[in-house]
């Protein structure tokens, strides 16, 4: 579902992260995973699934 939404709001996806990266959609922002910790050091927004549907709300 998640997926789906993201490509129907003209997302591009990607399983690595770079700094061409927007976001980290992840449900647990605070903890210590190298993805979380890759993220703060590429200055990329981590938000939850939550604060993301919040985003879409105020778009659609």
């Amino acid at each position: 579902m998640l997926k789906e939404c993201l490509m129907t709001c003209g997302a591009s996806l990607t399983e690595t992260l770079s700094p061409t990266v927007d976001y980290l959609i992840t449900n647990t922002p605070d903890s210590g995973t190298a993805k979380n910790k890759k993220a703060i050091e590429l200055g990329i927004k981590r938000i939850t699934e939550a604060q993301f549907n919040e985003m879409i709300g105020r778009i659609t």
